[in-house]
């Protein structure tokens, strides 16, 4: 389907979006994870554009919008500038669908301006503090020298490594594709500050004391094998907040978005009130279809 791809500025700062679709209700925005860009939807959006108007931006510092080198990345600041392209475009109500660091803008901008968020559809999250492993991760986090230094972090071979061994169940997935595509905005000035401070705000996003107030009707989906977003912290979001439910898709990890899509399409779809994919009949892929890459 056509993709009305454009810039934007909000508060200065140039944001991408990807436009397509259409159809009756509230938009589906899409909000991707660290180190990625809209181009992390392209499973998704072509069923989505059949039945809704579809947003799908790239956050600040990522694919091809700004990386202001004085910007703060916190996660306050992302979901301003979500809210700020939402005004920008003229939705005043929007379905949120997330991935990882976009899923903690997502819900701090359901708690701060929950009327503006119909129904927040969130994969892996990164919701509670999540700090690098052992003594070389708190000297990086905690030390001004390292992270300094951690921001040389980001070479080619380093964003493989750590691609395969975390975020993908699937390691054939990680080709030279994808690590061209994450290792692009890397490369242009302020792309490794800024890649740095959004990774400092997944992994701690400050969403913690906030939490018990989320009231907009949110679903979880989370892959059995994520390494990043481990499911204990879904499953306790469950049990302590009425407005969460949270569904678990088996043999997947973080990239459950990428790697089974047609499972979360299922899940997203009931929980927005929108169809189900082509194809597929109570909730079962059909057989001799094949929805998706």
């Amino acid at each position: 389907m056509p993709q009305d791809v454009r810039r934007i500025q909000v508060d200065g700062v140039g944001i991408r979006v990807e436009q397509g679709g259409s159809g009756d209700g509230a938009p589906v925005v899409f909000v991707h994870g660290w180190l990625r860009a809209a181009q992390e939807w392209r499973y998704l959006l072509p069923h989505f554009q059949q039945v809704a108007r579809c947003v799908a931006l790239d956050l600040p510092g990522c694919g091809g919008s700004d990386a202001p080198e004085d910007a703060p990345y916190t996660v306050p600041w992302l979901a301003d500038v979500l809210r700020g392209t939402l005004d920008a475009l003229g939705i005043e109500r929007a379905r949120l669908f997330t991935h990882g660091l976009g899923g903690a803008v997502g819900i701090r901008l359901s708690l701060d301006h929950p009327e503006r968020v119909e129904h927040h559809v969130s994969a892996s999250p990164s919701t509670f503090p999540n700090p690098l492993e052992g003594l070389r991760g708190r000297y990086i986090t905690r030390s001004p020298l390292g992270q300094v230094g951690a921001r040389w972090f980001f070479t080619r071979e380093r964003v493989r490594r750590m691609l395969l061994d975390r975020q993908y169940h699937e390691p054939l997935r990680v080709d030279d594709a994808l690590i061209d595509a994450v290792m692009a905005p890397l490369e242009r000035p302020g792309g490794r500050d800024a890649a740095w401070k959004l990774l400092l705000a997944d992994m701690d996003p400050g969403l913690g004391d906030d939490l018990p107030a989320l009231r907009v009707p949110t679903t979880l989906i989370w892959g059995y094998s994520d390494k990043v977003n481990l499911v204990d912290l879904a499953k306790r979001l469950e049990a302590e907040l009425e407005c969460v439910v949270l569904n678990q898709i088996p043999n997947c990890g973080y990239q459950a978005i990428e790697t089974r899509p047609l499972s979360v399409a299922i899940y997203a779809a009931r929980a927005f009130g929108l169809p189900l994919p082509e194809g597929i009949e109570d909730g079962h892929p059909t057989p001799g279809t094949m929805n998706f890459a």
